[in-house]
């Protein structure tokens, strides 16, 4: 039985951060791959919770339970398509 030697770098472990199925479909399992349809969605969701959340860090007495008008709102100050848009009205 022969144990693979796992190779850990800064930048891996700052993907692993970031997202960590991003992480995993990067390093652990290639074979599998996001289309870029997926990919970019996926992108654009997390600077949409990103922004979201920096908003509340900037607020301290806003509420911290995010809406669908929040996501909506949100979408739209950064210029996301409609697609994001109906991904927070299906999940929300």
């Amino acid at each position: 039985m022969t144990e693979e030697i796992v190779k850990y770098s800064a930048s891996r472990l700052n993907s692993y951060k970031k997202c960590g199925a991003w992480y995993y479909f990067q390093y652990v399992d290639p074979k599998i791959s996001l289309s870029s349809e997926y990919a970019e969605l996926g992108t654009d969701v997390h600077a949409v919770l990103e922004y979201l959340a920096e908003e509340r860090l900037q607020d301290p007495f806003k509420e911290r339970m995010i809406t669908l008008e929040d996501a909506k709102k949100a979408c739209l100050a950064l210029n996301k398509s409609d697609e994001i848009i109906r991904y927070f009205q299906s999940n929300f």
